[in-house]
């Protein structure tokens, strides 16, 4: 586990699992609205909200997404947020949220890309 930088209070392993470092409670991952896996952090008593995807590749790759970017979830899993199964890919026409899971499979379509 590595600490997350901003959020001392709280460290990322490469699977996607976030803790608390104070007590290693496991933060738990919900699913925001745009179809990202989110977690909320605290600190200074203010709550942010950050992808899980985000935080694994700032803390284990060292990348920072551009506004230009997006993640592709090789196995066209969201929840599967593992370093591993994370590329940084160009967004495509300005694409801002997710596209589902079904859709993914709908289409035919293998890749999942998410803002």
């Amino acid at each position: 586990m590595r600490v997350i930088e901003g959020f001392e209070n709280y460290g990322v392993k490469k699977n996607g699992e976030v803790f608390k470092v104070s007590t290693g409670e496991k933060v738990l991952p919900r699913m925001g609205v745009n179809g990202n896996i989110i977690v909320y952090l605290y600190s200074e008593n203010k709550k942010t909200t950050r992808t899980v995807a985000s935080l694994v590749l700032n803390t284990w790759a060292n990348r920072k997404l551009k506004v230009t970017e997006t993640t592709k979830y090789l196995d066209c899993d969201p929840w599967n947020c593992s370093l591993d199964n994370l590329k940084v890919v160009k967004r495509k026409n300005g694409e801002k949220k997710c596209i589902t899971t079904h859709d993914c499979w709908m289409n035919g379509n293998t890749e999942l890309f998410c803002a």
